[in-house]
């Protein structure tokens, strides 16, 4: 963990502050928006990277990592197509790029773009997620907006 944490200080040129590791289980939902609650991205602003672990093999119907090529970077140039107070993002999927992979497989990922779990339509993904915060508070912050920390 700490030489991907190097990594990603190395990266955005800020040292992380808090981590946390979320082990997760994702299944078909009637309904759901896929992981992450749609294509969104986590700040127009600032970058926050994330690792994100395959434990099991990932296909376009058991809910890819999925991203918008280039929403990281051109956000002046792009921002009447994609507003910069927005952080949720309506049918755009199909100009996505899906990440399907093996088990073992690592996926790093500037979520300063947008992007999101496609929604699961049959199978089961097992994942892991690495996030890394440059404030202290980071991990309590999403805790805490997950429903799971109510101080």
């Amino acid at each position: 963990i700490q030489r991907w944490i190097q990594a990603i200080d190395d990266y955005t040129g800020r040292k992380t502050q808090s981590w946390c590791l979320m082990a997760n289980r994702l299944v078909p939902i009637e309904g759901n928006l896929g992981s992450g609650g749609g294509m969104h991205r986590d700040s127009s602003f600032s970058h926050q990277v994330k690792c994100i672990w395959y434990l099991s093999k990932v296909e376009s119907q058991n809910g890819p990592f999925q991203y918008l090529p280039g929403t990281n970077v051109n956000l002046v140039r792009d921002r009447r197509q994609y507003p910069l107070g927005e952080n949720r993002f309506h049918g755009i999927v199909s100009k996505s790029h899906k990440i399907c992979a093996d088990a073992g497989s690592m996926l790093i990922c500037d979520t300063k773009c947008i992007h999101g779990g496609k929604p699961i339509e049959k199978g089961v993904r097992y994942a892991v997620t690495l996030y890394t915060f440059v404030d202290a508070g980071g991990v309590k912050r999403v805790l805490r907006k997950s429903g799971l920390v109510t101080e």
